[in-house]
């Protein structure tokens, strides 16, 4: 299944660890520290929906 979160503070990080390590894709749109991002990126091997967030206007 793909899941996107929004947020990757302690409850989106968290889901997100537990769900990808169930085997589901998981999606981080928005964090107000990237690095945080960054870090998520390399524990769960996943993708950042970069250009699909360069094409919003507002993301709220």
């Amino acid at each position: 299944m793909n899941i996107g979160i929004i947020g990757a503070g302690n409850i989106g990080s968290g889901l997100g660890k537990i769900w990808a390590k169930k085997g589901h894709k998981i999606i981080f749109s928005f964090s107000r520290n990237p690095e945080k991002l960054g870090s998520l990126q390399v524990l769960l091997k996943m993708r950042l929906p970069a250009r699909l967030l360069k094409q919003c206007g507002r993301v709220t």
